[in-house]
């Protein structure tokens, strides 16, 4: 019991609004779009442009989301519905080729780094464990300038 009063429960009210803002989005068929979207530049680009494409996305969205939490979770929805789009038009039969598993793990591995590589890449917000974490060195009197944060 002596951790639970030192869990950074501050983050808390700025990480839940960002699931129900995706939620939001999901039900409005935005994230369909960006499926949609995801779905031409894979096709035209390949695997490559899959990793690349989803490396800088994730690592702006980071930053411009101002948490990394909410283009995960996004970008996680993106992914999701990207996939299951082909899926469903395979078990319809359509003229839509099925997303080569190197592909998607290669999509979903990109996310991953990219989401934590944009946590730290250019500002403090983009990672609610770096604002908390910035909050407690200040309490101790450490300062940490931007680029030391690297």
């Amino acid at each position: 019991m002596a951790v639970l009063p030192r869990l950074p429960f501050s983050v808390v009210p700025f990480a839940i609004p960002m699931f129900v803002l995706v939620q939001a989005l999901v039900d409005k068929g935005w994230v369909v779009l960006f499926a949609r979207w995801w779905s031409a530049w894979v096709l035209n680009t390949g695997t490559v442009g899959a990793i690349a494409g989803m490396g800088f996305l994730s690592v702006i969205l980071s930053n411009i989301a101002e948490t990394n939490i909410g283009a995960a979770t996004l970008l996680c929805r993106v992914l999701q519905t990207w996939r299951q789009m082909h899926s469903d038009a395979r078990s319809a039969e359509q003229l839509v080729d099925p997303i080569p598993n190197h592909t998607w793990w290669a999509a979903v591995y990109a996310l991953a780094f990219g989401v934590n590589y944009g946590a730290s890449s250019l500002t403090f917000g983009a990672s609610l464990a770096g604002l908390s974490m910035h909050e407690d060195l200040a309490k101790r009197s450490i300062v940490i300038r931007r680029f030391e944060f690297f």
